[in-house]
């Protein structure tokens, strides 16, 4: 249980080129469950944890943080799929004003999300296995050890934050 309350104004979706159709998806809450609707149209979940760098939008404080959530939908319809990709923000420390920063991600983390999406997408949509293992978490180089401070991690808010599975 959090010791501190937060309103949450959560952190909105980001889709590229969305249709109308799909427009209720990026306005909803895009939480880690899919309802028996979403199953039956082909949409499917992966989440996932990066390194990303964030700044308070009140007071301009900048910090990193080794475990971020970025949760993406992804479907496949004929020839043509979507992918949609919600990055989970953090709260700012100093303020405590129920607004969450939004991440941002190196190229390196970015190359790493997207590796691990595609292997999902090959998987899940084509049938293939991936012979080098690249949807397999890679751990980072570098070690961690900050503790998880889950009641300013809007992912954790929501249920979905994978720190809790470490």
């Amino acid at each position: 249980m959090c010791s501190r309350h937060l309103t949450p104004h959560p952190t909105p979706p980001l889709a590229l080129d969305l249709p109308p159709s799909l427009s209720h998806l990026a306005a909803s809450g895009q939480g880690d469950t899919l309802t028996k609707e979403e199953r039956k149209r082909g949409w499917k979940i992966f989440c996932h944890c990066a390194f990303g760098n964030l700044k308070c939008p009140s007071c301009r404080k900048v910090w990193s943080s080794a475990k971020v959530t970025m949760l993406f939908r992804y479907r496949l319809r004929g020839e043509r799929g979507a992918v949609i990709m919600r990055p989970f923000g953090q709260a700012c420390r100093s303020c405590l004003d129920g607004t969450y920063a939004r991440p941002g991600f190196s190229e390196e983390e970015v190359e790493r999300a997207l590796l691990r999406l595609c292997a999902k997408i090959r998987k899940n949509c084509y049938g293939e296995m991936d012979d080098n293992d690249v949807g397999r978490e890679q751990p980072h180089s570098t070690n961690y050890s900050k503790p998880h401070e889950s009641d300013l991690c809007e992912a954790c808010s929501q249920g979905i934050c994978r720190e809790k599975e470490d």
